[in-house]
């Protein structure tokens, strides 16, 4: 009780010390304008309004580049894939602070909260050209928008075939249905962080807004991204964890040896382990993921370079969890150079690993030509103007009625695929294959054939067993591609389809032919519809 009165009887002395000082204290002697409390509650809400747009801009930003890249590489994250139309929705959540919900609905130009507008579409994604930012959503597959892109109504859009979407535009109401494709299911988060930082671990990848502001290159960003996928895509935390558990049992052994214990000591000295190379992979592998999503990676070893001008410390830097900014640079540029030479030659965009030889995969037969202007569309969603363009498109590709043109094919096929034309979007998966009207790229070929084919386009089917079955474009899986040559037979592509499933089949165990062929009926049941 004594000690008790006499911190008491301190703090007391200690606050009177604080009031004489104070008053002893000299003033500012300028006479200041009024500050209202009235006027100070406006000025936080337009600064709050102008924080918001700036982090939207941020994720918008994010996902444009990401979205892309997750599409692009689905054969590398071992089968945990979602469903993605490529569309992003604004509201103004109603569990939030009056004031939070004002600015929002402000920042975003909401009517109310609780509405919901398009944010934005992602390039190259069945929703775009389809749905505008702006767009107000009433409803989705039969459900609240508001519900549906919050959670609350539970519906599940990670594994919907397609976004069936009620539409408000200029006044009118429309009907919209978007099919979606899939990508790599990995969440990507934008955290609010001056740090400069980004990471990943547990399916999920994470940037801060710091980052976001200090990477003002699309380019770098992609790198960034496709670098912290590739932890995802290779497994380095499982690696990381296993070496953590190796170096705790290895420092448990000594600890008995010699009765100090080091357990602890041991496994942060597993859990570094390859801490170097985890990274060195990354960047390499990560190169690969970016590039496959159309990304021209040459001169991305630039950003390395300027995080050396902003941190000279890390150009020589040794014993850290990552490499110096010069060998990571050097590793980049000719992974830049290694992927460049693959795509002159025509090459499959998959790293080398170790054991196995750099992919060199020659074409061994044209794949299926494009269709005829006659050809009925049976698409979802398709429409007389999508089938005038997709005919134009037709068109001006095969130089009918008018000099041909590939740039404009591709131009009216976009204009047809953006509303969900399945043989538009196969085309522009064909003019991407031959680098007609566009930079030649196998893997956006990839991208193409796999939306159409999700559409039941048996062409479609047909290409991507001979991407797969080859290793052009993606990962070269012959069992899938079985798969696809089962399912375009089935589709009614008859011949061609029938000799290409026998000559592959005959190369294959029984094992991954029954895995084919089951994979081939699961596919079938599933779009029975």
């Amino acid at each position: 009780m004594g000690e008790f009165r006499h911190r008491s009887a301190t703090q007391r002395g200690g606050l009177l010390a604080g009031l004489l000082l104070l008053s002893a204290c000299v003033a500012p002697t300028s006479n200041l304008p009024d500050v209202s409390a009235v006027d100070t509650q406006a000025e936080a809400h337009k600064q709050l309004v102008i924080a918001i747009r700036d982090r939207d801009e941020q994720a918008r930003r994010l996902s444009r580049v990401s979205v892309p890249i997750l599409a692009a590489n689905t054969d590398q994250c071992a089968g945990n894939v979602r469903r993605r139309a490529g569309v992003h929705f604004n509201t103004a959540l109603l569990n939030t602070s009056p004031a939070t919900r004002r600015a929002v609905v402000e920042a975003r130009n909401l009517s109310r909260p609780g509405e919901v507008q398009v944010s934005h579409t992602i390039p190259g994604l069945p929703a775009d050209g389809v749905l505008a930012p702006g767009d107000v959503i009433t409803r989705i597959n039969g459900l609240s928008a508001y519900g549906a892109v919050t959670g609350a109504s539970r519906v599940n859009l990670r594994q919907a075939p397609a976004v069936n979407a009620v539409v408000l535009r200029d006044g009118q109401q429309l009907d919209v249905a978007i099919p979606t494709v899939a990508v790599c299911n990995y969440r990507v988060i934008l955290q609010v962080n001056d740090e400069v930082n980004a990471f990943a671990g547990n399916d999920t990848i994470i940037f801060t807004t710091g980052f976001m502001r200090l990477i003002d290159s699309d380019r770098d960003l992609a790198l960034a991204f496709g670098h912290e996928m590739a932890h995802l895509t290779r497994k380095h935390q499982d690696a990381k964890k296993t070496n953590e558990i190796i170096g705790a049992m290895i420092g448990a052994v000594v600890s008995g040896a010699t009765g100090v214990n080091v357990v602890d000591i041991g496994a942060q000295i597993g859990r570094n382990s390859f801490s170097q190379e985890f990274e060195s992979e990354a960047d390499y592998v990560g190169m690969y993921h970016a590039s496959r999503a159309g990304w021209d990676m040459t001169g991305a070893a630039n950003m390395f370079r300027r995080m050396a001008a902003s941190d000279p410390g890390s150009i020589h830097a040794q014993g850290s969890t990552h490499p110096s900014t010069a060998s990571r640079a050097v590793l980049v540029e000719q992974a830049a150079i290694e992927i460049q030479n693959k795509r002159n030659q025509n090459l499959a965009l998959i790293p080398n690993f170790k054991g196995q030889p750099p992919t060199e995969i020659p074409l061994a037969e044209p794949l299926q030509a494009t269709t005829s202007p006659n050809v009925a569309s049976i698409s979802t969603g398709a429409t007389t103007g999508a089938e005038q363009q997709y005919r134009l498109g037709v068109q001006f590709e095969q130089g009918t009625d008018q000099p041909r043109d590939y740039v404009k094919a591709v131009e009216w096929y976009r204009k047809a695929a953006a509303q969900g034309h399945r043989s538009a979007i196969y085309n522009l998966g064909m003019m991407y294959f031959n680098g007609h009207g566009v930079t030649q790229n196998n893997g956006e070929a990839v991208i193409y054939f796999r939306q159409a084919a999700e559409l039941k386009h048996a062409k479609a089917h047909f290409n991507l067993g001979f991407m797969m079955e080859n290793g052009r474009g993606t990962a070269k899986d012959p069992a899938r591609g079985l798969t696809n040559y089962i399912i375009a037979s089935n589709l009614g592509l008859g011949e061609t389809a029938n000799n290409a499933r026998e000559n592959l089949a005959a190369r294959l165990t029984q094992a991954q032919v029954s895995e084919a062929e089951r994979g081939a009926r699961i596919w079938m049941d599933d779009h029975r519809r």
